[in-house]
C-alpha cells in the first residue's frame, strides 16, 4: 500500500515539475533569441552606419578598423 502510494506521488510530482518547467524552458528560449536578434540588429546597423560614412567621404576610416579587429 505504502509503495503505492508512494509510486503515485512521484508520478504527480514529476507530472507537476514538468508543466512548471516546460513553459519556464520555453519562455527563457524566446527571451535569449529576442536577446540575440537585437544584438544583431544593432551590429547590422552600427556596420551600416560606418560604410554609410566610408560612401560618403571615401575614406575607410571606422570601417577598416572595425575590419581589422
Amino acid at each position: 500500500m505504502r509503495a503505492r502510494l508512494l509510486l503515485g506521488l512521484a508520478v504527480l510530482g514529476a507530472i507537476v515539475v514538468t508543466a512548471f518547467a516546460v513553459p519556464l524552458a520555453l519562455s527563457t528560449a524566446e527571451a535569449r533569441t529576442r536577446e540575440i536578434v537585437a544584438d544583431r540588429q544593432a551590429d547590422l546597423q552600427r556596420f551600416a552606419g560606418l560604410a554609410d560614412d566610408y560612401v560618403g567621404t571615401g575614406a575607410p576610416g571606422l570601417l577598416q578598423d572595425e575590419m581589422d579587429a
